[in-house]
């Protein structure tokens, strides 16, 4: 028994026919009352849709097949078109096709459903209900006979009906603004000022529906967006964001696996995205392609996603101007060192928790061929082979900002690198600091006083250095000039 025979639990001898994989299973969103179904929106089921149509099935074959169950009033046969990545799964895509199946009567659709299997030309269809919008008595909304009184809520003035509508949850202003013309305009005068930052988790409760018609009335209006995207809806919340925030500045996503097929729906019209969040998210080096076309982006942080080695990172937009890249532990210098020579707008690097660049830091300071690094952080090594070299990176000519972990306890950082920023950037380093249990010593300190530039020092959890050192640091002639 495979995975999907698993899945719609069925048993019983089974004839040999043509199997058909099908990219995930479908979570089920519908329920059944009496002989009919009904929508995770309580919408009544008449309209079904047929995943992934094997090129050989045609629209009569469907026709002839689906007849058996009631009076099929329409049935429409979709082609799908390849992604813009023209990857190899796109095109054989295109072999396959969907369908809808408008029935009659809703009992014929709520019989269809309720088989578990159906097969047609021996290969398997996956069947479900077609989407809550798609539904002929979606937008049935009784209205009041010519004598009965309009409800109570309609007397009120547009002016109390906001302050109404400022105080409910997002799933009631969705239906809110689903209800009549009149409530609809309301919500698109709130919207503005109520969706302008949104947290992904707000979408965890709400329909396929509600996530959809937020996107399409209040899309333009969000700024900023962060969180974790809820798993039942990513692959088309990704599509419905990327096609209606045309405003987005600032994307932030966590722990979602995002494959080069959501990416490039996600991105496809973000062109004024300046911040952009990845942590987590099982990027590859394919799907960094489905960023290239960002014209505004200037900060980018792709931590922990350790699947990346740095290739097509040189296909990044040239607009970047920070790139994080903490934990990316397949990271190759080469291939980094690469993507360091096309960024000619990188002002900050951070590649804490990379532990095997060892003495290739000189091969990264030196691929920055436009000067225009000004921040760097890095890691200490874990004490095997030649360990990080980073003092390589005090001869960044206009380095001003240095941030140093030591992930191991009373593991000093490397001496050269204070002595190299002393020799090559004590009127120009503004800002350092280093983060670690023990990782400075009295020796050190004194070597950090010789930083006439400094502005900024940050060094907790020294127990090496007490009150006495401190005072001698103050007391140096270059750090009262700095304070």
């Amino acid at each position: 028994m495979n995975e999907l025979d698993n899945f719609f639990n069925i048993c019983g001898p089974r004839i040999a026919r043509k199997s058909f994989n099908f990219p995930h299973a479908m979570q089920k969103t519908y329920y059944f009352k009496d002989d009919e179904a009904y929508t995770e929106d309580h919408i009544l089921v008449k309209k079904l849709y047929i995943i992934s149509v094997a090129a050989a099935i045609s629209s009569k074959n469907l026709r002839d097949y689906f007849t058996t169950f009631g009076a099929v009033k329409h049935l429409e046969l979709v082609t799908h078109s390849a992604s813009a990545s023209g990857s190899k799964a796109a095109a054989e895509k295109l072999k396959n096709k969907s369908a809808f199946v408008l029935f009659d009567d809703a009992r014929s659709a709520a019989k269809t459903l309720r088989r578990k299997v159906h097969y047609v030309k021996n290969v398997r269809l996956l069947v479900v209900p077609s989407d809550s919008w798609h539904q002929p008595d979606a937008y049935d909304i009784p209205l009041a006979g010519d004598d009965e009184p309009a409800a109570a809520i309609m007397k009120l003035n547009d002016h109390c009906l906001d302050h109404i509508f400022r105080m409910l949850p997002l799933s009631d202003r969705i239906h809110f603004a689903r209800t009549c013309t009149r409530f609809r305009e309301i919500y698109k005068q709130a919207a503005p000022a109520l969706d302008k930052s949104m947290k992904f988790e707000e979408f965890s409760d709400l329909t396929m529906w509600d996530v959809r018609d937020f996107f399409l009335l209040s899309g333009r209006h969000v700024k900023d967006i962060d969180g974790v995207i809820p798993q039942r809806h990513l692959k088309r919340l990704a599509e419905f964001l990327g096609n209606n925030c045309i405003n987005l500045t600032t994307l932030k996503i966590s722990v979602n696996k995002l494959s080069l097929n959501i990416m490039e729906k996600m991105f496809a019209k973000l062109n004024k995205l300046q911040t952009l969040q990845l942590r987590g998210c099982d990027i590859r080096n394919e799907t960094l392609l489905a960023l290239k076309h960002l014209p505004m982006l200037k900060n980018l942080d792709l931590s922990n996603n350790e699947k990346l080695t740095g290739q097509n990172m040189n296909r990044l937009p040239t607009t970047i101007e920070s790139l994080t890249l903490t934990s990316c532990t397949s990271l190759q210098v080469k291939m980094l060192s690469r993507a360091l020579k096309s960024l000619k707008h990188l002002k900050e690097l951070h590649i804490k928790g990379i532990y095997s660049i060892g003495p290739a830091f000189k091969q990264l300071v030196e691929s920055q061929r436009y000067h225009t690094l000004e921040t760097m952080t890095v890691s200490t090594g874990f004490g095997f082979g030649m360990g990080n070299q980073y003092e390589h990176i005090a001869k960044l000519p206009r380095l001003k900002k240095v941030i140093v972990y030591s992930h191991q306890d009373d593991c000093t950082l490397r001496p050269e690198l204070l002595t190299w920023l002393v020799e090559h950037k004590a009127k120009q380093l503004e800002h350092f600091e280093g983060r670690g249990q023990n990782c400075l010593n009295a020796t050190m300190l004194a070597q950090l006083s010789k930083l006439v530039a400094l502005r900024t020092l940050i060094i907790p959890a020294n127990d090496a250095i007490g009150p006495r050192e401190m005072e001698a640091f103050c007391a140096c002639s270059s750090w009262r000039r700095s304070i």
